[in-house]
């Protein structure tokens, strides 16, 4: 997605992208995996990150965030052993100068 405008009720992307990535805990709930974004952003984006199976019990980490890729960490002391499948957006929020 390119640029993009709501003007007053704001809104505002200049790139957004998402996707789905899996994770195999170990046996203390922990994995971490490596996400790199298809398109480069301007600026640091802002990332979000949720589990998408309903009966895992897992804290979720989008660390060492940048313009091209992120790192997911999981930990789920209930959740050990097990695939989880994450579901992850990235946004760059950036109001561009003008839409």
């Amino acid at each position: 997605m390119g640029k993009y405008g709501i003007s007053k009720g704001y809104g505002y992307f200049q790139n957004m992208q998402a996707g789905l990535a899996t994770i195999i805990t170990d046996s203390n709930g922990d994995d971490t995996t490596a996400i790199t974004f298809t398109r480069k952003f301007k600026n640091t984006p802002v990332v979000i990150a949720t589990a998408q199976t309903s009966d895992d019990t897992i804290t979720l980490v989008a660390s060492n965030v940048s313009n091209t890729g992120f790192t997911l960490e999981a930990d789920g002391s209930q959740c050990t052993a097990k695939t989880v499948y994450i579901g992850w957006m990235a946004i760059d929020d950036t109001r561009p100068s003008q839409i």
